[in-house]
């Protein structure tokens, strides 16, 4: 598999939160490094951070991905 990557986009059409990875899969993508992680909301909306910013936010229980406002 890929080890190092140039960008990431994670989408989501359930809701206007910014979709957020849960804290095991934010955990396995810190192990790649530090590249950028674009979150798209359902009014495709773009909120830019990084796997290190991304690390510490925390997910909310709307949906699996949880959701950042």
């Amino acid at each position: 598999g890929h080890t190092r990557f140039q960008a990431l986009v994670v989408a989501s059409d359930s809701d206007d939160d910014y979709p957020v990875p849960d804290g095991e899969t934010r955990q396995h993508l810190a192990e790649f490094g530090t590249f950028p992680v674009f979150l798209v909301n359902r009014k495709l909306e773009i909120r830019t951070t990084s796997t290190q910013e991304l690390y510490p936010l925390q997910a909310t229980s709307k949906h699996r991905g949880g959701g950042v406002k």
